[in-house]
């Protein structure tokens, strides 16, 4: 893209570098003293799909906005370009703007020979995109400096063929965003498909009502949540041995993950937490309400403070059974949390107070192959939906690709 030096552009076409079309500025490299009410100031993350986004926005004094402005001001019809951290995101100017900008690319037309709108669609080509990502300097963030920019070249068409490819981009664009909206609408509705089937079978379902004490494996330790405070620091942590259960394991459902282990003596002094095959496991800290089921081949180990482990009787409750009822509950918001930063299981003995309808082992297995079946058709169609949604994105690289080889 940034060098065409084989004859590859159509009749008329010509190679230009962003300087020869725009006048390629930046906002201010200072860093303004910050108020609380004043004029915003725009930085790369302020960019985002295409508009200004104002939300977690600095302010900055009338003294310094005029001060950034004297240099970059923007004006409708500029195009502002992230150049720091995430390049990219380009966004074409409407309205008039009330801002300064900082560390941000600015391009002002020079010319009537260049539409903006074509300009702003090769900016937001991702072979523009990656190419200039690729090139950008710096180690921990990423960069295109002003000379890179003006430097960078553009394949340019006659105006008049730039408004006919600008109409044929958004022609097409258009379209494909109104398939991307109802693939996105049946994606969603696929991913309800089964806390939908859930909801409605055990509103109605029939059965005796019972309280998780009465489920569990006879013993002192059938519903445990992990050990708190200095009972389990990283100072205990050894390269292997029994291992550490982590809230991760059942936000994932992989129990092969991990790489806390303790020894021995930690492990008997802490054997009340011990996880066993068919356990389950709840994560009751941070990302509440995730519940997996501990496999038959589990390595030995212990559960820590962000999961609590429940110990079914199963000739009372079919684990699958109670998995589902828990996700449903956990669905309609019924689990209740206390914690502002960091979201905690109110308590264990709360949920040990949970009243839980179960019928017969038999209709407990009927209903959960019922459920998997919803389980399955829903993953499938989630599935084909997800390659659409790709397909469609990917879609408007290649329209953009053709765009600005003159194929479109």
């Amino acid at each position: 893209m940034n060098s065409m030096k084989e004859n590859t552009l159509p009749d008329g076409w010509e190679e230009k570098t962003l300087s020869e079309v725009c006048d390629v500025r930046d906002g201010t490299h200072d860093s303004p003293k910050y108020i609380d009410k004043g004029f915003p100031l725009i930085t790369s993350k302020n960019l985002k799909n295409g508009r200004l986004n104002f939300e977690k926005i600095k302010y900055i004094s009338e003294a310094d906005y005029n001060s950034i402005n004297k240099r970059s001001k923007v004006d409708v019809g500029d195009i502002l370009f992230a150049m720091i951290g995430t390049i990219g995101n380009p966004v074409l100017i409407k309205n008039q703007p009330n801002y300064a900008i900082k560390n941000v690319a600015l391009f002002k037309k020079k010319s009537n020979d260049v539409l903006m709108t074509f300009f702003e669609y090769f900016l937001v080509n991702p072979i523009v995109i990656d190419k200039m990502t690729n090139e950008a300097k710096g180690a921990t963030q990423k960069f295109v400096g002003l000379n890179y920019l003006r430097s960078f070249k553009i394949p340019l068409p006659p105006l008049e063929e730039q408004n006919r490819i600008v109409a044929k981009i958004d022609t097409l664009f258009a379209k494909i965003d109104k398939a991307i909206s109802l693939t996105e609408e049946s994606l969603k509705q696929a991913k309800n498909l089964l806390p939908s089937v859930l909801n409605e079978v055990f509103e109605t379902i029939d059965g005796e009502e019972k309280f998780l004490p009465e489920l569990v494996k006879e013993g002192r330790y059938s519903i445990k949540r992990g050990p708190f405070g200095s009972s389990l620091k990283k100072q205990f942590f050894v390269p292997s041995g029994y291992k550490v259960y982590e809230q991760k394991h059942a936000i994932r459902d992989d129990f092969e993950i991990g790489e806390y282990f303790v020894n021995e003596e930690k492990y008997l002094e802490l054997k009340a937490f011990d996880l066993k095959p068919r356990d389950i496991i709840i994560s009751c800290s941070g990302t509440v309400g995730r519940i997996a089921v501990a496999p038959d081949n589990l390595m030995p180990g212990i559960i820590n403070q962000a999961l609590l482990k429940i110990s079914l009787n199963e000739d009372e409750i079919e684990i699958s059974f109670f998995t589902y009822w828990f996700n449903n509950y956990v669905n309609n918001g019924s689990l209740s949390t206390k914690g502002a930063a960091i979201k905690n299981i109110v308590s264990v003995k709360e949920l040990k107070a949970i009243p839980i309808k179960v019928p017969t082992l038999n209709s407990q297995k009927e209903i959960c192959n019922q459920f998997d079946r919803y389980s399955q058709l829903s993953k499938q169609t989630q599935s084909k939906l997800e390659e659409q949604l790709a397909y469609l994105k990917q879609l408007k690289s290649s329209i953009l690709s053709k765009a600005f080889k003159g194929e479109l």
